[in-house]
């Protein structure tokens, strides 16, 4: 009886572990451009930025001041293979400009930096054709499970 009981309190363990590890999701629509799984919760809302009145292309953005989460797009053909990746490093060095090391990989088709000291901004990119998806925010883990639910429209 007593392994019963141990293997019952084991499983209970098991499963409370497994449920507080994923995080709810819900699937939000950012206007005709993309949908992707925010978590609950957050509110997303456009937002006008006169950082990007001097680029040569239209970039719109969308944040959640709870999370202190920016999500950027992009679909102009300006943003290519070939640069794209420096628009990422630019981004990284503009939100952590006392950072002087970043972890850079890929993790599938995605782009990842954050910053080894764990203090600062990540930022994970999407680039398919020619539009570009930027996540900037604090929880990578949770940046990289939204931008994998990206559906371009």
């Amino acid at each position: 009886m007593n392994n019963k009981y141990l293997l019952g309190l084991c499983l209970i363990f098991i499963l409370m572990l497994s449920c507080g590890c994923a995080s709810a999701m819900q699937q939000h629509n950012f206007g005709n451009d993309f949908s992707m799984n925010v978590p609950d919760g957050t509110n997303f809302e456009k937002i006008e930025s006169e950082l990007y009145d001097d680029l040569p292309f239209e970039e719109t953005d969308y944040m959640d001041e709870g999370s202190e989460t920016i999500i950027g797009y992009v679909n102009d053909a300006m943003i290519s293979e070939e640069n794209v990746d420096c628009n990422y490093d630019v981004l990284f060095r503009m939100f952590n400009p006392d950072l002087n090391e970043c972890l850079e990989y890929h993790q599938d088709n995605l782009k990842v930096l954050e910053p080894e000291s764990k203090d600062g901004f990540a930022v994970v990119g999407l680039h398919q054709d020619n539009k570009t998806v930027i996540l900037i925010g604090h929880d990578v883990n949770q940046l990289i499970e939204m931008m994998g639910s990206v559906e371009f429209n």
